[in-house]
């Protein structure tokens, strides 16, 4: 087993789900305990609380994830209303976002194949933007309409979810929402098809 600055090779793919969590915590150090296991290596210098990269030097991937609105952040909010008016390419995370995948693929030199991309709500909405051609690219109840939706993307979506509504049932997967609160309300019910364990079970790892 060959080991590159304290990075064995993992015995296990990460999950989807994980690689989302992971980037929701926000916390380098965990983020960076939590990517080890998978033989990722966390980069500080192109992370920030709005995505998490990372690299594994033995199978050679590139590992970007895009977190989702963060209510706190007046950016988000600017780029949730941006993305309804004129497209999240108009949007400031998108600039930030493309420029740190450019200088990960610059750092690391990943093949397309090995450059893996997902996001939740918001941060899929980046993802469809901004995946490279022949990646691997991921997305869970994004912000999405039909004409955006790209077909060479595994799009997942919660039933219920109205954040991913807009998205065209042909083109993605539709998810049970295993977060039904009780009592049941429309209100209780959409925010709960929003979250991200509703992909905790689905059998997508890299």
């Amino acid at each position: 087993m060959h080991s590159i600055t304290g990075i064995k090779e993992p015995k296990e793919k990460i999950r989807l789900y994980k690689a989302l969590r992971l980037g929701y915590t926000r916390d380098p150090e965990r983020q960076k305990r939590g990517l080890k296991k998978y033989g990722y290596v966390f980069d500080p210098e192109l992370s920030s609380r709005e995505r998490m990269v990372a690299y594994n030097p033995i199978q050679k991937k590139l590992l970007f994830v895009d977190n989702g609105t963060d209510p706190s952040n007046l950016e988000d909010i600017e780029a949730d209303i941006v993305l309804g008016t004129a497209g999240i390419k108009h949007t400031k995370r998108y600039e930030d976002d493309h420029k740190a995948l450019v200088k990960a693929q610059q750092k690391y030199h990943p093949t397309p194949n090995h450059t893996i991309l997902a996001g939740h709500s918001l941060g899929g909405a980046l993802i469809n933007a901004l995946a490279p051609k022949g990646s691997q690219a991921y997305t869970f109840d994004a912000a999405i309409g039909p004409r955006e939706t790209r077909e060479d993307i595994l799009h997942l979506r919660t039933k219920g979810d109205v954040v991913s509504a807009l998205a065209p049932s042909e083109k993605i997967v539709t998810l049970k929402n295993n977060n039904f609160a009780l009592p049941i309300t429309p209100i209780t019910n959409t925010l709960k098809a929003h979250n991200l364990t509703n992909v905790a079970d689905q059998p997508v790892f890299f």
